[in-house]
């Protein structure tokens, strides 16, 4: 029987294999099973020490545990944290897990297969002047004494560890981490200057690398502040992460989950480490939007429901980040707490690049009334530059309509304010539901137009009406320039020029139902037989404006009776009035009439004086609706002065005119 041939280069390959893999293996063994980790504690200690300036405790034991993958444990470990911090540590772990791959140490390279962080409680804070906690200060005596032993005595003992070789080592040394896994972790925030402290609990975190040039993937379970959400994504390599100067950008995706809202960002980063140059496409779904109140404690979150929001994001440098392909749709929210009634059905906000207009459209009712809104605002790019800013608005219910158009020279400052207002409105008693369902005027063709501007920039002085036109079935009036003041108080200044007002058509008509059964008449009241009756007088109004008005009006109707020819003047200044003149063409002749009111006094002062040269008295009876049979005229000149004892309260400030009264 013929002999096998021999494969001697077999025998050869299989002993060389041996030798490079069962070598390494037993040195290792050798070198774990000699390893004195306590007397290691020392120089972990002195290395930290010299890198961060604050000292470093190992209180657990440090563990090794024998395996083809070598694993290093730290029980108990403790950061030192900033002087005058508001604890001792600033950081803590129960428990450090180091996994090494073997291997990749001959080639001087520590490869982390594993990191696992059992309980850390990070703080990170500033304090009074604004200074972190995580800025390190090294300790430069430690560590130049340390580098000056290590050649003269390189078998120096533990506690005079070259801290600084060992940081050499660490630059020599390639250093991968494969994978990290986190439990039961704090993070907390503080603010020196404000007090202020946010939480970060971190229930697990896993994340994966395929080496430091792998890409990077992420999950994580957390609760900020007590609210729970998830993240999970992946990114590029931490070489690129870590690389000052990168070659290609950082790629991101990451998406968060968090009270029913589903929030999605996948961009790039070029410089990671700067964290500048970065573009990401972001994409959220967000059912009930005050629900993340607690994650942006700062942000207002209006009551909005069915939030969905498409946008391009880029880094714009010191300035806010660039926007292009915005898409903001809203669904159905209920608003009261912006406007009692009000009921938004949806909007929609388009934004094709930062440097074009922002279009809206937006559906609504306020107590039951539908409400439409569109339009457009100007350029985002405009007001980074401080341009003019264009705004053309409409808001239409039913026939009636009202737009607001024109710029804003400075939108920043709202300065330069020249817009164009214009109201149309068929049937006032149609918008009846506007007013909470109180019966309006039965006014038709009402239109209103005005040119607005600032008082004052941001119209904290108030506003200026220019060439304000007002005409309607029942009354009309014009002033060139009329001012709306906010001062101390309140109040208008200018002049208003009429040629008919009817009081009579202006008042509203009884609300249905409003008429009740008859019931028995009540006992007519006691004869006041005094010259100047007991009636009530809203003084107290003149608490709560500073007003300076000249107005003329040529008829007048008010029950039933027609004035001619109003001219009047008032001011109101500091609790005191004055109606200075006052004249009038009554159905038998002129009047003039001044007045004078002080509410400084007590009691409050009133003071009145009436002339007329004469008045025919049958058509002034006949227009009062008295007894006929009275012929001729009178001449009167009368002054009047009294304290009032008795002043009626002034009505409530109406809705958002905050600061009356």
């Amino acid at each position: 029987m013929p002999r096998p041939t021999r494969r001697p280069w077999l025998r050869w390959g299989l002993g060389g294999l041996a030798v490079v893999v069962l070598v390494p293996l037993a040195g290792a063994a050798i070198f774990l099973a000699t390893f004195d980790t306590e007397a290691q504690k020392p120089r972990i200690i002195a290395a930290v020490q010299a890198a961060t300036g604050r000292a470093l405790t190992l209180a657990g034991p440090i563990g090794v545990k024998f395996s083809l993958v070598p694993t290093l444990t730290l029980e108990d470990v403790a950061l030192a944290n900033a002087p005058g911090g508001s604890r001792p540590e600033m950081a803590r772990v129960r428990r450090v897990e180091v996994e090494f791959a073997l291997l990749p140490l001959l080639s001087r390279r520590l490869d982390v297969r594993r990191l696992v962080l059992q309980a850390p409680d990070i703080l990170l804070e500033t304090d009074a002047e604004g200074r972190p906690n995580w800025a390190f200060a090294p300790d430069r005596g430690q560590a130049e004494a340390a580098a000056a032993d290590t050649p003269a005595n390189p078998t120096a003992s533990p506690a005079a560890a070259p801290a600084a070789a060992a940081r050499d080592a660490g630059r020599r040394l390639g250093i991968a981490v494969d994978q990290v896994a986190v439990t039961d972790g704090r993070l907390g925030w503080r603010d020196g200057r404000t007090g202020q402290t946010r939480l970060l609990e971190i229930a697990s975190l896993q994340t994966k690398a395929a080496g430091a040039t792998g890409p990077l993937q992420l999950t994580g379970r957390f609760a900020l502040d007590g609210t729970p959400f998830t993240l999970a994504g992946d990114t590029g390599s931490l070489a690129t992460l870590t690389d000052p100067n990168p070659a290609s950008p950082w790629p991101l995706r990451l998406v968060l989950e968090a009270a029913g809202a589903r929030i999605a960002a996948e961009g790039s980063i070029a410089r990671p480490l700067q964290a500048s140059g970065w573009r990401l496409a972001l994409d959220a779904r967000v059912p009930e939007l005050q629900r993340l109140a607690p994650l942006l404690p700062d942000v207002p979150m209006p009551p909005l429901r069915d939030l969905t929001l498409v946008a391009g994001l880029a880094d714009a440098g010191e300035a806010l980040p660039t926007v292009s392909d915005l898409r903001l749709t809203l669904g159905p929210a209920t608003l009261e707490a912006l406007l009692p009634g009000l009921q938004l059905a949806g909007l929609t906000a388009t934004m094709p690049r930062q440097d074009q207009p922002l279009a809206l459209t937006a559906e609504a009712t306020l107590h039951g009334q539908p409400l439409r809104l569109e339009g457009s605002l100007g350029a985002p790019a405009l007001v980074l530059a401080a341009q003019p800013w264009p705004l053309d608005l409409k808001l239409s219910s039913g026939a009636a309509t009202a737009t607001l158009a024109g710029r804003i020279a400075d939108p920043r400052g709202i300065t330069g304010v020249d817009l164009v207002l214009a109201l149309r409105v068929p049937e006032l008693a149609a918008l009846a539901p506007l007013a909470g369902g109180r019966p309006l005027p039965p006014v038709r063709d009402i239109a209103l137009d005005s040119r607005i501007a600032e008082r004052g920039p941001g119209f904290a002085a108030g506003a200026f009406l220019r060439d304000l036109r007002f005409a309607s079935s029942a009354a009309d009036a014009a002033s060139p320039e009329l001012t709306y003041v906010i001062g101390q108080r309140r109040g208008f200044a200018g002049s208003i020029t009429s040629t008919r007002i009817d009081l009579d058509a202006l008042r509203p008509p009884e609300a249905p139902g409003a008429a009740t059964a008859e019931a028995p008449a009540a006992p007519p009241p006691a004869r006041d037989r005094r010259v100047i009756p007991d009636l009530p007088l809203p003084l107290e109004a003149l608490r709560l404006t500073d007003s300076s008005l000249r107005w003329q009006i040529g008829t007048l109707v008010t029950s039933g009776i027609t004035l001619a020819d109003l001219r009047g003047a008032l001011v109101i200044q500091d609790g005191r009035a004055r109606l200075d003149p006052f004249t009038a063409t009554l159905p038998g002749g002129p009047v003039s009439l001044r007045a004078a009111a002080d509410v400084t006094t007590t009691p409050p002062s009133v003071q009145v004086a009436a002339l007329s040269a004469g008045l025919d008295l049958p058509p002034l009876l006949a227009a009062l609706r008295l007894p006929a049979g009275t012929t001729g005229r009178a001449d009167s000149t009368s002054t009047s002065a009294a304290r009032a004892t008795r002043c009626a309260p002034w009505p409530p400030a109406p809705p958002g005119m905050s600061g009356w009264g």
